[in-house]
C-alpha cells in the first residue's frame, strides 16, 4: 500500500498528461485492496472513493483500463475480505453487467472470477462458484491453471456435491491430483440390518445419451467418485482409463458407444460384483447425460434402474445389494411381493 500511494504523490508532484487520472485511480485501487487484505477496511474505503472521484477524468482508452467498472470490482473484493460475501457478490453483478466489463483486459477479468469464487463458496452456493471459474477458464485459461486459488476453490466447488457438465470438463482440462479434488458421494449409514453381501452379481442392459465429445469428462469425474469409495478400482495403479469403455469393469457392465450413445451390457468377461464404486460411477456420469434409462437385476432376482434425465439421475425400485431405494440410501425392507 505504501508503495502505491508514494506513486499516487509523484503523479500529482508531476506536469499534468492526460493518463494522470487513470494512472493514478489504478494505483489508488491497489493501495486500497492491499489495505483490505491488512483487514483495513476504513483505509481500503477511502482510497477505493478516491479512486472513484477520478473515474470521470479517466480516459478509458488510455491504456490502463481505469474506470468506473474496476472500482466497483474492487468495492466487491473488499466487501468479500472483510467479510460481507452477500455485499461482494451484489457488487461483483453490478460490476460485470456495466459496459465497461467487456473493456478490461482479459486476464484482468479471469482473476476476478476466480476470486469472487470465494464469495460464492462462503454464501453455500457452489454452482455460481463452479462457473465462475468455468467462466475464468474460458477468458484467460492461464489464470484458471496456473492459480492455486482457482484450483482451491475448484477442489472446493466439487467437495459441496453434485457438479454441472462445464465443471466437470474443468476438471478434466486442469487435471487436479486425488488430493486436490476430493469428490465425494454423500454416503447414509448402512442399516445393521442388511449388510452388503461379499459378492452380488449383477446383470445391466441399457443405453444412454452420453455425446461422446463429453467422454472425457465423464470418464474424469466418473474415476474421481469412484476413488474415494471402497472396491478393487485404484485410479493410480490402472492401465488405460481415459475412456468410459475403458472403465466399464468397475461399473460392473460392458460399455459399448454407438455414436453419441453408450449402451451397457452384461459383462461376461470380467467378475461383475456390485459396490459403492459401481454406484459412485452411476452417479458421476449423470450431468454428461442427456437422457436414457439403464436396467438392473441382480443375483436374488431384485431389480432396479437409474432414470437419467436434465443432468440428475434418480433410482427407481429396490437394489438388493443394500437394500436401498436410492443411491447409497439406508436401507429398507424389500417391496411385497403380494
Amino acid at each position: 500500500m505504501t508503495v502505491a500511494m508514494d506513486a499516487v504523490r509523484q503523479i500529482y508532484l508531476a506536469p499534468p498528461h492526460p493518463r494522470h487520472a487513470g494512472v493514478a485511480g489504478t494505483l489508488l485501487i491497489e493501495a486500497a485492496l492491499a489495505a483490505a487484505i491488512s483487514s483495513d477496511v476504513t483505509a481500503a474505503g477511502e482510497l477505493t472513493e478516491r479512486a472513484a472521484r477520478l473515474t470521470d477524468d479517466a480516459n478509458c482508452h488510455d491504456g490502463t483500463a481505469f474506470g468506473a467498472t474496476p472500482v466497483d470490482l474492487a468495492r466487491a473484493l473488499i466487501a468479500r475480505w472483510s467479510g460481507d460475501h452477500h455485499l461482494a457478490v451484489l457488487r461483483h453483478r453490478r460490476a460485470i453487467g456495466a459496459d465497461g466489463w467487456h473493456l478490461l483486459p482479459a486476464e484482468h477479468r479471469a482473476a476476478h472470477l476466480i476470486d469472487i469464487a470465494r464469495a460464492h463458496l462462503n454464501l453455500g452456493d457452489a454452482g455460481a462458484a463452479g462457473q465462475a471459474l468455468v467462466n475464468a477458464d474460458r477468458i484467460a485459461p492461464a489464470e484458471t491453471r496456473t492459480r492455486r486459488v482457482a484450483r482451491e476453490s475448484l477442489a472446493a466447488a466439487l467437495r459441496a456435491g453434485p457438479t454441472a457438465a462445464d465443471v466437470a470438463r474443468l476438471v478434466a482440462a486442469i487435471g487436479p491430483t486425488r488430493r486436490q479434488v476430493d469428490v465425494r458421494v454423500d454416503v447414509q449409514n448402512i442399516d445393521d440390518r442388511r449388510l452388503p453381501p461379499v459378492g452380488y452379481s449383477v446383470w445391466p442392459s441399457g443405453r444412454l445419451h452420453l455425446p461422446e465429445s463429453d467422454d472425457a469428462a465423464a470418464t474424469a469425474a466418473a474415476k474421481a467418485a469412484m476413488a474415494e469409495q471402497s472396491g478393487w478400482y485404484e485410479p493410480d495403479t490402472a492401465a488405460v482409463n481415459d475412456r468410459l469403455v475403458d472403465i466399464a469393469c468397475e461399473a460392473r457392465a460392458s460399455i459399448t458407444r454407438d455414436g453419441d450413445w453408450i449402451e451397457f451390457d452384461h459383462d461376461d468377461e470380467g467378475d461383475p460384483k456390485w459396490s459403492h464404486q459401481a454406484i459412485a460411477f452411476y452417479v458421476a456420469i449423470a450431468p454428461f447425460v442427456r437422457s436414457g434409462v439403464l436396467h438392473f437385476e441382480g443375483e436374488d432376482g431384485a431389480r432396479w434402474s437409474y432414470v437419467y434425465a436434465d443432468g440428475r439421475m434418480t433410482q427407481q425400485g429396490w437394489l438388493g445389494w443394500d437394500g436401498s431405494v436410492e443411491p447409497f440410501g439406508e436401507y429398507v425392507d424389500p417391496p411385497s411381493s403380494d
